[in-house]
């Protein structure tokens, strides 16, 4: 939905709603989505996009989702927050150690296709330009970015902050199972590797062959990356049962995860939302 906003302009009078409903669903999940959120604000402040924030459509529907986000807001925030919080290095002995695995983390989990990605574009530009890159041809660099990859300067850019999202999130634990990472970086993964398919399906052949090595290995890398979705895939059909549990399997499953992952999701009775509307 927000992505989408950057597109449809009439579709930002649901980003409201649409954000605010998410924090049932997965709050870290929305935190993930902030930067993007202010990347919608800085287009729209735009003298010729700043008619649709001042629609009574967008006003109306988006203030109607505050008081509903409040009521979500005030929920999570009764959570006693029994759980680790903290930037990484607070819970290591050993900095090298953790600056070895923090590389190698990016590295494998999406720094290196991601550069790679970037290398390719810009090496495509600067071969298809007629001259070297300058101040002078900036359009003629946002034309060759659409004739020769099929993207445009917002995908682009949603593909910088996407990167730039999943190099910081790591630094910041909270969760027993860092859940701030796994669950917050969802929607910059998901515009990372839409973007990289998108530049290996629709870069132009001439690019391909001229960088024929180089987009290869995009490539394998990208085909790589799918195969974790297969294993979700095969577990989600594998287990899959059609309506409600049976009671006797719903009464087990405060025993599923470990009592320190339970702990972390217990409520404070004496809070906002507990004494006032959790009633």
């Amino acid at each position: 939905m927000i992505v989408d906003a950057l597109y449809d302009k009439h579709d930002l009078k649901y980003l409201g709603m649409a954000t605010t409903a998410g924090f049932i669903w997965s709050p870290f999940g929305v935190v993930g989505t902030v930067p993007y959120l202010l990347l919608v604000l800085f287009v729209y402040l735009k003298p010729r996009y700043r008619r649709y924030l001042c629609n009574w459509k967008s006003i109306v529907f988006n203030t109607l989702s505050i008081g509903i986000g409040t009521i979500y807001l005030l929920y999570l925030g009764s959570n006693e927050f029994k759980f680790p919080i903290g930037f990484i290095w607070q819970f290591s002995k050993d900095y090298t150690d953790l600056a070895l695995r923090l590389v190698i983390f990016w590295l494998s989990e999406f720094a290196s296709l991601g550069f790679l990605t970037l290398l390719l574009i810009f090496l495509g530009i600067l071969f298809s330009h007629s001259k070297t890159l300058s101040k002078r041809n900036f359009q003629e660099s946002i034309a060759l970015l659409k004739q020769e990859f099929g993207i445009t300067p917002i995908q682009l850019a949603l593909f910088l902050v996407s990167i730039s999202v999943l190099l910081v999130l790591p630094l910041f634990k909270m969760g027993i199972k860092n859940d701030l990472v796994m669950r917050s970086s969802i929607a910059s993964l998901f515009i990372f590797w839409a973007f990289v398919a998108k530049v290996v399906a629709d870069v132009s052949l001439r690019i391909q062959m001229k960088f024929k090595l180089l987009y290869m290995l995009i490539t394998v890398l990208l085909t790589m990356g799918f195969l974790t979705s297969f294993n979700e895939i095969g577990r989600s059909v594998l287990k899959y049962h059609f309506g409600p549990p049976v009671l006797s399997n719903t009464l087990t499953t405060g025993n599923v995860n470990e009592p320190e992952v339970v702990l972390q999701r217990i409520g404070n009775k004496n809070s906002i939302f507990y004494r006032y509307f959790g009633k």
